[in-house]
C-alpha cells in the first residue's frame, strides 16, 4: 500500500507547480505589455475585464473535482477497494459536493435578490423626493450590503466618468445574469432613454422582485424537505448495512474487494448519485 505521506507530498508539489507556471505566465504577460503603446495596452484591458470578469452566480466546479478525485485516490492507493468501486464512489461524492454547491447559489440567488428589492426602495424614496437616478442608485449603494451594494457602486462610478448608460447596465447584467436584475437594468435603461420617470416603474419592479423572493423561499422549504428525506433514507440504508456488517461473519472488506462485491457496490453508489440528480431535476423549478 504507498504510503499517504508521500501520496499527500505529490499532490502538494503538483499544486505548487502549477501556481509557479501561473505566476510566470502572469509576469511574462505584464512584461510584454510594458513594450506596447498606452492605447493598445487600454484597449486589451478593457476585453480582458469583459472577457474574464465573472457572474457573480457562477457554479464553482473545481470543488466537485478535487472531491471526486481525492476520493478516488483514497478509495483505491489508500483502501485499495478496487478501480470500480473507487470509480463510482468518486462519482458519489462529486454529485453530492455538486448538489451542495447548488444550494449555495440557491442562497446566494435569494440574498442578491432581496438586497436588489431593498436598493430599489432606497432608489424609489431617492428619485421620489426630487434626487437624479444616479445620485439615488448613490444614496443606495451606501446603505445596501455586499455584493449588491458595490456593484451598485460600480455603476454609479462609470456613469459619473462619463461611460455610456446602455454599456454600464449591460455589464451589469452581465454579473449578474439574474431576471430580476434584468429588468431592473431595462426599466432604468428604456426611462433614461424615453425621458420618463422612474419612480413609478421601478417600484413595480420592487413589488415584483419581493414576490419572486417570496416564491423562491417557499420552494426552497419544500425543496428542503425533500432532500431531507432522501438524506434519511441513504443514512437508514448505510446504517442497515453497518449493522449488517458488525453483526454478521461474512467479511464484507474482502466481499467488497472481490469481483461479484465491486460490481455490487458500484452499482449501488451509481444508481444513489443517479437518484440523488433525478430528485434535483423534479425539484428543479424555475421562477
Amino acid at each position: 500500500m504507498p504510503d499517504p505521506w508521500l501520496l499527500a507530498l505529490l499532490v502538494v508539489g503538483l499544486a505548487v507547480l502549477l501556481v509557479g507556471a501561473r505566476r510566470t505566465y502572469a509576469r511574462r504577460r505584464a512584461l510584454s505589455r510594458l513594450a506596447r503603446p498606452v492605447d493598445a495596452i487600454e484597449h486589451e484591458i478593457e476585453e480582458e475585464f469583459d472577457d474574464v470578469e465573472g457572474s457573480l452566480v457562477d457554479r464553482r466546479r473545481w470543488p466537485m473535482w478535487v472531491a471526486s478525485i481525492g476520493s478516488f485516490l483514497v478509495a483505491l492507493l489508500w483502501i485499495q477497494l478496487g478501480t470500480p468501486v473507487s470509480f463510482a464512489l468518486a462519482v458519489f461524492v462529486g454529485v453530492l459536493v455538486w448538489r451542495l454547491e447548488e444550494r449555495r447559489v440557491e442562497k446566494l440567488i435569494l440574498k442578491l435578490e432581496g438586497q436588489l428589492a431593498d436598493g430599489i426602495d432606497l432608489i424609489v424614496g431617492s428619485v421620489r423626493s426630487g434626487g437624479t437616478i444616479v445620485d439615488a442608485m448613490s444614496h443606495a449603494s451606501e446603505r445596501v450590503a455586499e455584493p449588491v451594494g458595490a456593484e451598485l457602486r460600480e455603476i454609479v462610478d462609470r456613469l459619473r466618468l462619463g461611460q455610456s448608460p446602455r454599456e454600464v447596465l449591460q455589464a451589469f447584467r452581465d454579473r449578474v445574469p439574474l431576471d430580476s436584475f434584468r429588468l431592473f437594468t431595462f426599466t432604468i435603461g428604456t426611462n433614461w432613454e424615453g425621458g420618463a420617470g422612474h419612480a413609478h416603474a421601478l417600484s413595480s419592479v420592487g413589488r415584483a422582485v419581493r414576490d419572486r423572493v417570496a416564491l423562491r423561499r417557499r420552494l426552497r422549504t419544500q425543496t428542503v424537505e425533500t432532500e431531507v428525506s432522501v438524506l434519511g433514507v441513504l443514512l437508514l440504508t448505510y446504517g442497515l448495512g453497518y449493522v449488517v456488517a458488525h453483526s454478521s461473519a461474512v467479511d464484507f472488506v474482502s466481499f467488497a474487494r472481490s469481483s461479484l462485491g465491486q460490481f455490487v457496490v458500484a452499482s449501488i453508489l451509481v444508481l444513489q448519485a443517479v437518484g440523488i440528480l433525478w430528485v434535483q431535476r423534479l425539484a428543479a423549478i424555475r421562477v
